[in-house]
């Protein structure tokens, strides 16, 4: 009897493992027989959120362009190097008739911030300022990323970015459209002139750049909250704040410049430390618009287990879109509660990476890079929402 029951066993688990083997060749045969397959080149790799154990791989070690899914692997270096209750605080000081601005590169700041700072200066008793003193010492003042290209510069998703940030530094044109400022910096002063005016409030000397006197008192300041910018970053795909935040992330002490390249050592540590190497990829910029950005989709889903096991990751993970949110509006609605994504789009480059649940309950990690097609998006896209499609029954 004993031998029966040794026997049945060996055969259903033969059985569980034809199943599994089945269903990962499914996933072959969805990219075989989708057109973008013939021209394109698609690498995915799916593992085990909790072992790290490969479930399905295909093209994994290919170095491809990551996109906007790098945005999922710079967020966690971000929340580690900041902390979850960072605030990106700009304050105002007095001192003798000057009024001193600490500037924090606050991606989220508006006319509207501006304008009420104002409007608590006004009611303080503020009606005269002799001079402005900006100290924009945050970040450097490099705007634009490395390899992002030259007709990006009309692009509103994609305006440069500066200690000056203030309105997601866009305007809108004659047709009323949404467009980069030049200069963030002059875009900046000219609105907190005009901001200061309507609040009766009378500049009779210059704006400079330089450092806060000691002297200062501290009038007012306003702030956001890191984990409401990060969410935005990652749910709405935001490259102005992606770059912002890298930088900041960079900074060794609150008496350092943030820098890209500061950033990216950061990040390169960050993941060293988690026990994965850094040098089968290549990062210039924290949004993935970069095309000269090559990553791994092995060691995508690599890095997303690791950071599963982070201490960060149930903070991290309520930063990436859900179906019916952000980039996933219109994507995985039967899904909710189920897939926590971040995904990605340049010319001829879609992808997607993230967290799924399975009909199992198996807990996955997953990224799909998709490169050299041509044509309408959405074909890309309907392809990795088939791909998710077969993830869940693996």
């Amino acid at each position: 009897m004993k031998k029966y029951f040794i026997l049945f066993i060996v055969i259903f688990t033969c059985l569980l493992l034809n199943l599994k083997a089945y269903s990962a060749s499914n996933i072959d045969t969805v990219i075989d027989s989708n057109p973008i397959s013939k021209t394109a080149i698609i690498s995915m790799s799916v593992r085990d959120a909790n072992t790290g154990n490969v479930i399905y791989s295909r093209n994994e070690k290919l170095l491809l362009h990551p996109a906007s899914t790098l945005k999922a692997f710079v967020s966690p270096v971000i929340l580690d190097r900041l902390g979850e209750n960072y605030k990106l605080t700009t304050s105002f000081y007095m001192f003798k008739n000057k009024l001193y601005i600490k500037l924090s590169g606050d991606p989220l700041l508006t006319t509207d911030d501006l304008n009420i700072i104002c409007h608590h200066l006004k009611n303080k008793g503020v009606k005269k300022i002799n001079s402005i003193i900006i100290d924009d010492s945050v970040i450097d003042n490099v705007q634009w990323g490395k390899g992002w290209m030259w007709d990006d510069a009309d692009n509103a998703d994609t305006p440069k970015y500066s200690a000056y940030n203030l309105n997601h530094n866009l305007i809108k044109n004659q047709a009323g459209s949404l467009i980069p400022v030049d200069d963030p910096k002059e875009n900046f002063i000219a609105i907190l002139k005009e901001t200061l005016k309507l609040n009766k409030i009378k500049l009779k000397g210059n704006i400079s750049s330089g450092n806060i006197s000691s002297d200062s008192v501290l009038l007012d300041s306003i702030s956001h909250d890191l984990l409401q910018v990060l969410k935005q970053m990652d749910q709405n795909s935001d490259n102005l704040i992606a770059e912002t935040l890298l930088k900041i992330a960079g900074k060794d002490s609150d008496l350092s410049v943030g820098t890209t390249n500061a950033g990216i050592e950061k990040f390169k540590n960050y993941y060293n430390k988690l026990g994965l190497e850094t040098n089968n990829l290549y990062i210039v910029d924290a949004s993935g618009v970069s095309h000269y950005n090559l990553m791994q989709t092995d060691w995508m889903t690599h890095a997303l287990v690791k950071i599963f096991k982070s201490n960060n990751f149930n903070v991290y993970i309520n930063t990436l879109a859900t179906p019916g949110n952000g980039t996933l509006t219109n994507r995985f609605q039967p899904l909710h509660g189920r897939i926590w994504a971040k995904t990605g789009t340049l010319s001829g480059i879609s992808g997607l990476t993230g967290y799924v649940k399975t009909n199992s309950n198996n807990f996955y990690v997953f990224a799909i890079l998709t490169q050299n097609y041509i044509g309408d998006p959405s074909k890309a896209k309907d392809l990795e929402n088939q791909l998710v499609n077969e993830i869940l029954k693996l």
